[in-house]
């Protein structure tokens, strides 16, 4: 695992390198060169980096395996999401048909407008 977030962490940080078009001592010739245009990124000179204790180095050449056979599973949570979101659908028209009930039977029992036929389809 500390190997992989290794070569990770370095491939990181030269796709990030590659991204800014920055060549190693790139910004110390841009500085001595005024008529070529510099990059919008923030960079260091040799000095700030030196006060600040910041060291540029080449990354270490490593060994990458080819294939690490494995097997595995690739769980798709839509249907979980979409089984959630029926089931909270049943659970509000549950609800809602209780209170229709309650409400029919409170209403047959004060004898106003509800007929027992309604109350016994609700």
């Amino acid at each position: 695992m500390k190997k992989t977030c290794g070569i990770a962490a370095m491939i990181f940080g030269m796709l990030a390198v590659a991204a800014t078009g920055a060549v190693p001592g790139d910004d110390d010739a841009a500085a001595a060169n005024p008529s070529v245009p510099r990059s919008t990124m923030p960079a260091l000179d040799r000095a700030q980096r030196e006060a600040v204790g910041v060291e540029v180095r080449r990354p270490a050449l490593v060994t990458i395996p080819a294939r690490t056979p494995a097997l595995g599973l690739v769980l798709d949570p839509s249907r979980l999401v979409r089984e959630f979101g029926d089931m909270n659908a049943a659970e509000a028209e549950e609800h809602a048909a209780a209170a229709e009930r309650n409400r029919l039977h409170g209403l047959y029992g004060g004898g106003a407008c509800a007929s027992l036929k309604m109350l016994q389809a609700a």
